[in-house]
Order: structure tokens, then sequence, then C-alpha cells
């Protein structure tokens, strides 16, 4: 009777456990937050790209403050800017093969629409990141340019690529899905380090951010 009793208890507490986890996910699940609305800063406030190219399909908000959008280029190209934290002195992206942790929680970015094919996450914990070294890591693909002509940019063919601050191997941020030609910019404004993914869409031919922006 003991021993049964004992059995019960226990899996409650387990019980209690996974509900507690559960409800903890889904409250910090909800400080992500969208709408439609003019977005607060533009994308030719952070690159050489004229509004005119560009069509805003999402904001983006983490406990309501706003952290950056989702938009069309030229009809042709998705592109989501996020931003991910104060920008310290001296700052460095640098890229690692250290392998990551598994142990991870993180929480994702609904998409806007059907364009949206990287899907983003995020561990919502250490958000604003600390930028003082960032270290991506490139998973299932490859790297077939770095562009650091007038920010750093990403160039590749890959489905996953996460994002560390501060340790190697930790998964702060970073995206995962879509798998193809696509490019991961670093770009700093007002102090802020924003990170910036360009996909194309449909037919388009891939182009790296540097040479849309000159266009």
């Amino acid at each position: 009777m003991k021993k049964y009793s004992f059995f019960k208890v226990f899996g409650l507490a387990i019980l209690v456990y996974l509900i507690y986890q559960g409800a903890v996910f889904l409250i910090s699940d909800f400080q992500i937050t969208n709408d439609k609305n003019p977005p607060k800063m533009k994308l030719s406030e952070i690159i050489n790209i004229s509004d005119g190219r560009v069509k805003y399909t999402l904001n983006n908000y983490i406990r309501k403050d706003f952290v950056g959008f989702n938009a069309i280029i030229d009809k042709k190209y998705f592109i989501t800017v996020t931003k991910l934290g104060k920008i310290h002195s001296g700052y460095e992206i640098l890229r690692t093969d250290k392998k990551l942790s598994k142990e991870a929680r993180f929480n994702f970015f609904a998409p806007s629409n059907i364009e949206d094919k990287s899907g983003r996450y995020i561990d919502l914990n250490n958000f604003p990141f600390s930028t003082k070294k960032n270290y991506y890591y490139v998973d299932k693909g490859n790297i077939f340019n770095i562009n650091q002509s007038e920010f750093y940019e990403v160039e590749g063919d890959f489905s996953f690529l996460n994002i560390s601050f501060g340790n190697e191997d930790k998964r702060d941020f970073g995206y995962g899905g879509y798998q193809g030609k696509q490019s991961i910019s670093f770009i700093s404004h007002k102090g802020d380090l924003y990170v910036l993914n360009l996909i194309p869409i449909g037919s388009a031919p891939y182009i790296s951010l540097h040479n849309l922006s000159k266009i």
C-alpha cells in the first residue's frame, strides 16, 4: 500500500511539473506579438534600398517593444529584420564550428505569409542579447561567401543557422526550415545590432543583400 502511494505521489509530482513547464512556455510565447501597421523603422534607414521597392508585411514585438519587421523587396525577395540587442564597443561577428548544446528552450516568430519560409527561434530568457562577441554556426549546408565590405553578410546554401552570444555553443537565436541559397547579414543602427535574412521568392535568382542594395 505504501509502495502504491509512493508511485501515486511521484506520478502526480511529474504531472504538476509538466503542467508548470507547459504554462511557463506558453506565457513566454505570448511575449512575441505582431501587427500589420506601418513599421516604426523603415528598411531604408539601415540599408540603401528605397522604400518604393519595399512592401512591409508584418511587424514583430517582444514584450510590446518593436524588434523588427518582415518585408518583400522588388516583389522577388523576402527579408526579415530583427533587433538582437545593444552594441558593445569592439563587438565581433565570429564563425564557429563548435557543436551546439542540446539544452535549449526557445520561442518562435509567427510566419507572416507563404514566403516566410525560414522560421526564426529565440531564447527569450536572455533577450535583449549582449552583442560583444557574436558567434554563428551553419548546419545542414555550406557557406560560399562572406562579404564584409559595408556590413557583415554570410552567403550560403543551408537550412539552419544559429547565432550565439558570449558562448559559442548556445542556441540564442537562429533560423531553420528553408533549404536553399540565402544570406544572413549583421548591421548596426543607432546603437543596436540587427540581423537580416534574405531569401529569393519562387523562381527569382539568388542575389546577395550587398548587390540588391546597389540595384
